[in-house]
């Protein structure tokens, strides 16, 4: 079995409180995005995740934000 870097283990997760959801939800639809397929926080990394998140135009993006719901990165899914 092979890992590679950058690859995280699903413990390296954590879910959302009610509030982290709400805030990270407005980040997004502040930016045209939304229905991300799902929401978590990498406690490696120390990012929030937004998977396959649609935003304009239809195209879908992995949308990384810091602890203040700023958009750090968002790469074409």
């Amino acid at each position: 079995m092979s890992i590679y870097a950058g690859q995280a283990n699903s413990s390296d997760y954590r879910a959302l409180t009610p509030e982290e959801k709400s805030r990270l939800t407005d980040a997004l639809l502040k930016q045209g995005c939304r229905n991300p397929k799902a929401m978590k926080f990498d406690v490696e990394t120390n990012l929030f995740e937004a998977e396959d998140a649609v935003c304009e135009g239809g195209r879908k993006y992995d949308i990384y934000l810091d602890r203040n719901f700023r958009i750090v990165s968002m790469k074409p899914d």
